[in-house]
């Protein structure tokens, strides 16, 4: 089966806050499952998604809806929020997608008045 090759200009590409427990969730949980978990031989707990209802999910979409990428925010407290889960489909990491994102992510959040967000990173 031959691959479809993804081009993208970033002024094309949807930025969408993705509804909890929505078919996009669903989608958002599957990349994160398959990218950030399985690696470490973990697989999400229906706890842990649970969990995760209070959190904004935000997604990357080409124009022709595929899910490039995805992170979640989640309030701390204060104005603090932290953000998680960072990833970008295996397929399409380093074209810049993972920037693009992030900066999206900081214009929704001053929108919000979110003051400050923290974030951690593990080595891959």
């Amino acid at each position: 089966m031959k691959s479809e090759k993804i081009t993208f200009s970033s002024e094309d590409l949807d930025f969408v806050r993705i509804p909890y427990g929505s078919p996009l969730f669903d989608e958002s949980v599957a990349l994160r499952n398959k990218l950030l978990r399985v690696p470490l031989g973990l697989e999400f707990t229906t706890q842990q998604i649970a969990d995760e209802w209070d959190s904004h999910h935000l997604g990357l979409y080409h124009p022709n809806g595929q899910l490039l990428g995805s992170l979640i925010m989640k309030p701390v407290e204060n104005g603090t929020w932290k953000m998680r889960q960072v990833v970008i489909d295996d397929k399409l990491q380093g074209k810049g997608l993972g920037k693009i994102l992030v900066e999206r992510t900081e214009s929704y959040c001053r929108l919000l008045d979110i003051s400050e967000i923290q974030l951690h990173a593990r080595d891959t």
